[in-house]
Parts: structure tokens; sequence; C-alpha cells
């Protein structure tokens, strides 16, 4: 068991990657024909933005490629892999029990099953209030700067029920034990 568990977190970066981004957004992304122009306007702000570095750097190939990495590729991937680490930490949980078909409800799933983190009003406004998930998770057109008015309901109605944690990097270190 120890060399499959080894051997999927070496694969963990490279799955959100290749599946996520590659093929969820890129290869096959919506059908909505906004979605399409979204994508359109995003990658042409790419290129434009790639072509001013190598206008900026007077097309030399190699200080290009190492300002392209240090403004676009490191901080991408280290987002990607901060967002995998926020989902997982709401999602997969040891006070969480795991549900057949079966014994699952949108109860279970919506407040039962997802954790909520409370971190610095401040820091979890620059993240759109998602650490505070449970609202998420029961009404996803929910606005982010109302998903503390949200939760605040909840907590009056099922307070025994939410999953609620201090600390990310604690929760982190015990799930991932």
């Amino acid at each position: 068991a120890e060399g499959v568990a080894s051997d999927v977190y070496k694969r963990q970066g490279i799955y959100i990657l290749v599946k996520m981004w590659f093929f969820g957004l890129i290869k096959n992304p919506a059908p909505f024909k906004k979605a399409k122009f979204d994508i359109i306007l995003v990658l042409s702000f790419l290129l434009f933005q790639i072509s001013l570095v190598f206008y900026l750097s007077n097309f030399q190939i190699l200080n290009s490629l190492i300002v392209l990495l240090k403004i676009f590729i490191i901080p991408f991937i280290f987002i990607q892999y901060f967002i995998a680490i926020i989902v997982y930490l709401q999602h997969i949980n040891p006070d969480i029990q795991w549900k057949n078909e079966k014994e699952w409800t949108p109860y279970y799933g919506q407040i039962l099953a997802t954790t909520n983190f409370f971190i610095h009003p401040i820091l979890n406004f620059f993240f759109l209030n998602i650490f505070v998930h449970s609202p998420h998770h029961t009404h996803t057109k929910i606005p982010f700067y109302n998903l503390n008015m949200a939760f605040q309901e909840m907590q009056s109605i099922t307070k025994e029920d939410l999953v609620i944690k201090e600390s990310i990097w604690e929760e982190f270190r015990r799930s991932t034990k």
C-alpha cells in the first residue's frame, strides 16, 4: 500500500494539469458559445502577454523563457496546487464518513460531508469566502459576498451537523498522515 500511495502523490500534479486543464478546459471546452468566446479572449490576451515579454526582452529567447517561467508558469502551477489542497481539505476529512450510493443524501453531501475553515476575514475575502464551503454546496449560485451570511443561517439550523475546522495546515497534516 505504501508504494501505491507514493505513486499517487507523484502523479497528482500531472493529473490536475493534464486531466483538468488540457482535457477539461482546452481539448473539450464547454459547448456554450459564451464559454468558447471567453476561452478565445483569454488565449488571445495570453498570446499578447507572451508577445510583449519577447518584445521587451529584445527577442532573446532564453531571457524570454525565464521571464515566462517566473511570471506565468510557476505562479500557475503554484495556484493549481493551492486550489487542489483546498479542495482536498474541504472534501476529504478523517471526521467525515464515506457513504455508499444508497446511504448518500443531499443533506449529507451539502452539510455533513463538507469541511468549513475559519481563516482571517481579509484572507477569506481575498479567496472569495470559499473556505466557508457548506453554503456553496447547498446552492452554487450564492454570491461569494453572501456565503458568510448564508453560513450563519445554516449554523442557526444545523449547528451540530456542520464540520468546522480552525487550522487548514493542521487538517492537511492530519488527513494526509
